[in-house]
Formats: C-alpha cells, structure tokens, sequence
C-alpha cells in the first residue's frame, strides 16, 4: 500500500472492506463535538488491556485541543482520536515512546485542524516540524493500543477489529511481509518507509468501556 502523509492521515478513516482490501475516506472538517468528560476518559482507557488501566494517563479533547485530564504512572496514555469525521470516536492507548514522540503530532494536528486550517497547510506544518527538529521519528518500535469495543471508525467500517498499531520506524511491507490485503496477517498501514510508518495487528478481544473502573 503506497504511503499515506502524515497530515492527510490523521484526518482519513481506515475502512476495511469485507473482502479485507484497505480503503481511505476523507471527510470535509468538523465542527467541535465533545463527549462528557468522564465518559471520555473511560472510553479513551478502554482502548487499553485492563491491566494498563489503573495507571494510564488521559487526555480528552475540548475545543481548544486535547487537555490532560488525568496523570498516569505507568508511560502509557490515552486519548480518543477525532478525524474530519465528527462521528468518529477513535479511542487509542500509546506507550511510554509513543507519549512522547507521536502524541505531540497527534495534539497539534487537532489544534491546527480547530483553528481551520485545511489539511494541505497542516500537513506542511507538521513535516515543517519534523524537519526543524520539534516533532521526532520514534527511536525504536511504539505500540499504541485500540482495543476498546467503543470504537466507531465512521459509516463504512463502524466498528472495525481490536488492534494494535505498533509504529515501525521507516520499516516496509516488503520487509515484513505484510499484505494490507489481508489484515489477519500484521501489515504497514500508514506512512511505509518513513519515520511513522504505523503497523497493524489484529487482536481478538474487545474491551467493553463500560468495564472500566475509573476508581477515585
């Protein structure tokens, strides 16, 4: 599968057809729709395996971009990513690396996307961002967790497999062996060669958000 920008990516939903080709789907942008807080923050941990949860820092979104809501303890950190799509609901859990290195691409994308830049200015400003040195390619492989049986990817895929995405660092699907075509098997879904090259992983288990212990 031909590699995808990051700006364009963030705002493309994946849609997995049922004979298992990948499709992308870009929507105009959206107006601000957010979710009650706390249901935000269980949704944003479902993404997770349970046994990340207790210690998993939060971020939600609010009309002036993610907020952190909750700290964490554990490196990992969960959010519900928002697409050109307002009904999306695309709830992820990443690493420790992936705190560091792909969150911040991911937060400034909805900031710039909220104070109405089209995606083609976006997509500039994040590669101009990784050419100054302020965004980084992750140094070494980042797992981001979607497992929440939440999850609602938009009207062609509403709720697609629980997965992990495990960014690979300018890794192919040549090298690995993966066939977007066949999602049972992991492939590079996103950005294949290049510094956030995103591999799939397909997971059995849902997590049911309403599951989730919020605790004090």
């Amino acid at each position: 599968m031909s590699s995808v920008s990051r700006g364009v990516r963030s705002l493309l939903v994946l849609a997995f057809a049922p004979w298992g080709t990948v499709s992308l789907v870009a929507q105009s942008a959206p107006p601000v729709e957010l979710m009650d807080r706390q249901e935000e923050i269980r949704l944003a941990l479902s993404a997770g395996p349970p046994s990340l949860h207790a210690g998993a820092a939060v971020s939600v979104f609010t009309a002036e971009g993610y907020r952190l809501a909750r700290r964490g303890s554990n490196g990992f950190h969960c959010f519900v990513e928002r697409t050109a799509d307002p009904q999306v609901r695309a709830p992820q859990c990443v690493d420790a690396i992936g705190s560091e290195y792909v969150l911040p691409v991911k937060f400034e994308e909805a900031r710039l996307r909220l104070a109405g830049r089209d995606e083609e200015e976006i997509e500039r400003e994040i590669d101009a961002g990784f050419a100054s040195g302020r965004f980084r390619p992750v140094p070494a492989p980042a797992f981001s967790y979607m497992l929440s049986g939440g999850q609602y990817l938009g009207r062609n895929v509403g709720r697609w497999n629980p997965h992990v995405m495990v960014y690979t660092p300018y890794r192919t699907n040549e090298e690995i062996g993966g066939l977007p075509g066949t999602p049972q098997y992991p492939f590079i879904a996103f950005d294949e060669g290049k510094p956030l090259a995103l591999t799939v992983i397909v997971t059995t288990e849902f997590v049911d958000p309403a599951s989730v212990e919020l605790g004090g």
